[in-house]
This record gives C-alpha cells, structure tokens and sequence, in this order.
C-alpha cells in the first residue's frame, strides 16, 4: 500500500519534469551570408574574439536560431535584429553549454510598450524588455530600439537584449533572485 501511495505522488512529479525540460524542436536554420559581417560590425563581443571563439559564438547563434521563434509585432524583423537577440542570448551563457529550456518565443516590438497590456499606444508605455510570466510564459519581449541601442553603444552598460536574457538565466531554476543592477553586474564579469 506504501509502495502504491509513493508511485501515485512521485509519477506526476517525474512527468512534469519530463513535460517541462522537454527538448525544443529544431528547425534548420541558415544563417544569412553576411553574418559575419553583421555581427562584426554590430556585437563588440564577437568582433573581440579569437577565430576559435567566433566558430563557436556563430554555431551557438545559429544552435538559438534553431529553436526560438522571433516574431515582429507590428514592425518588420531583419537579420540584423535575428543576430541580435540570438547574441543576447548567447554572450551571457558564453563560457557554459547552455539551451534555453524556459524560452520558446521573443516577440519583438517597435519600441517600448506597456508590460500590464503589452500595448504600444497606451500612456504608461516605457517598458524597453520582460520575460514573461503566467500566460506569457516561455515568451520574452524587447523593444527593436532598445535591441539596437544596446549594440550600438559599445561602452555603455545598459544592453535591453542581455539584460533580459540574464533575466532567463536567473529564472531558470524557477525563481528569480536577480535584481536589474545584480543582472547588469553578471553580464560585466562575464
């Protein structure tokens, strides 16, 4: 009987964790010829790697463009901006072999919206990037504008892409105990 009630408790548990860390659906992705020009001129990061590093950067960008789904809501998405999330994604896990398991889509927005009604004409619009929670869980949304400023500015420390991807990597354990300056503070000694 004892045996019974534990198989009862832990087999939802096991199935759960099974349904949660399920691997992502890859889909072959072709990254545009003049990636490496894009990201070059556009990700200081990459352009400061070793030949090495850039192979493994590339195949980590394309590994991310596999499995994440970038869609533009109402603006047109470009391979610069693709690059530029999937460098988000990959530069604060850079040192580690990391997929993330707790994304499946990135909505790209024009420029800052409101996080209550994801809204892009509401009032109180000032938001620049959020994972999301609840239904928006799995989702994260940037800001197109922010995405680019990020990158353009080579020296400054407010980067909305890697920011919010660090947010991902806080969360990924189910909770979140990063606050923004702490994020910030990560991707810098990364």
């Amino acid at each position: 009987m004892t045996g019974l009630i534990i198989f009862l408790i832990t087999m939802p548990l096991i199935a759960m964790l099974i349904w949660r860390y399920k691997k992502p659906v890859l889909v072959s992705f072709v990254l545009p010829g003049d990636f490496r020009h894009l990201l070059n001129e556009h990700v200081a990061f990459y352009a400061n790697l070793d030949e090495v590093d850039k192979s493994k950067f590339e195949e980590r960008v394309k590994n991310f463009l596999s499995y994440i789904h970038i869609t533009a809501v109402n603006t047109e998405i470009t391979d610069l901006d693709k690059l530029l999330v999937a460098s988000s994604a990959v530069i604060p896990a850079f040192g580690f072999n990391w997929h993330y398991y707790n994304l499946s889509d990135v909505l790209l927005y024009d420029g800052t919206f409101n996080p209550d009604e994801f809204s892009v004409t509401a009032k109180d619009r000032n938001t620049l990037g959020m994972v999301g929670t609840g239904a928006m869980q799995r989702m994260m949304i940037i800001s197109k504008s922010a995405l680019r400023q990020g990158f353009a500015n080579e020296i400054s420390k407010n980067n909305t892409g890697i920011h919010e991807f660090v947010h991902l990597l806080d969360k990924a354990d189910g909770s979140t105990e990063c606050s923004s300056v702490e994020s910030v503070r990560i991707v810098q000694r990364g």
